[in-house]
């Protein structure tokens, strides 16, 4: 209980619009769509098909929970008034438009609920080789994680394994490396270019962690509830800040008014996402190549 919401009873009614949000993601995938770009660079596209969605997710919630704010990755938040709460459903409706506008089946759409700076909800929906052609994760503070209608949790870790996967940003291992125990099995890379996959991946333990070095927070808050709930755990740090912190809560400095989440665009911090127990072993066993180079010099100086 959250201050009279029973967040648990929002578990089915979010979990049926991520399913409508799929069937809508499956049926346009593949088509040809019109793609505009945020930036000149043309490195982050967005397609009709993210704008139908956020729109269609902030529709159903002003009907769920009127009184409760919204931020979403697209700018169009129509027909929702942001209004003085402690409640925040944080909305990217299609995480991996590049992967999805270039026929890649690794994508999602993700919804997150925070109350007072703490994520203590998520839904995402991803593709998957099954009757449903997809799957639902949803996770709930202290009412566990489920993926469709079977719940879901992994045990703990105490180290990582050499042949077990793993999810690195693509330029991780150029300014990064590995040591101690970690330095010949810190796990087999891969990248899907979709957070909210990522997030799912680690969940279902086909994942020991995920590594990200800036999501924005539409990226990774339903994923934060999700891989919680799934038994495991997740580390935040600020741009040029060594310390590593829990994610609880993501935002220390809550204010519940309409500017807060004006503020909240602008966040993007460093996450690693893993089962749990191995937050402390990653961060120990990690550094940046540019931290070596400047101890070597030290002995030279």
């Amino acid at each position: 209980m959250t201050d009279n919401l029973e967040i648990t009873s929002l578990r089915q009614p979010i979990t049926d619009i991520m399913w409508e949000c799929g069937d809508i993601l499956i049926n346009n995938f593949g088509t040809s769509l019109d793609v505009e770009y945020k930036n000149n660079q043309k490195s982050d596209p967005v397609t009709e098909i993210d704008k139908q969605l956020q729109t269609k997710i902030i529709k159903a919630l002003s009907q769920i929970v009127p009184k409760h704010n919204v931020l979403g990755e697209e700018e169009e938040q129509e027909g929702y008034n942001q209004q003085a709460s402690d409640y925040l459903w944080i909305i990217d409706p299609l995480d991996g438009t590049t992967n999805y506008i270039n026929n890649v089946p690794l994508f999602g759409s993700s919804v997150g609920l925070m109350y007072k700076g703490s994520i203590i909800a998520g839904w995402i929906y991803i593709p998957w080789p099954n009757k449903e052609n997809g799957l639902v994760l949803s996770g709930i503070s202290g009412d566990g994680c489920y993926v469709n209608q079977s719940p879901l949790y992994n045990d703990p870790l105490n180290s990582t394994e050499a042949n077990k996967l793993i999810g690195l940003p693509g330029f991780f291992l150029s300014n990064h490396k590995f040591t101690g125990p970690m330095a010949q099995k810190f796990g087999e890379p891969r990248g899907t270019g979709s957070i909210a996959y990522e997030c799912c991946l680690c969940a279902m333990g086909s994942t020991q962690y995920s590594i990200f070095g800036a999501p924005k927070l539409w990226d990774i808050a339903g994923g934060i509830a999700i891989v919680k709930e799934a038994g495991g755990e997740s580390i935040t740090k600020q741009p040029n800040n060594k310390i590593w912190q829990s994610t609880e809560p993501l935002i220390h400095e809550w204010k519940s008014d309409p500017d807060m989440v004006s503020e909240l665009k602008k966040w993007a911090n460093s996450v690693i996402v893993c089962r749990f127990g191995l937050a402390d072993y990653i961060t120990t066993n990690m550094s940046s190549k540019t931290q070596v180079i400047k101890k070597i010099g030290k002995l030279f100086t």
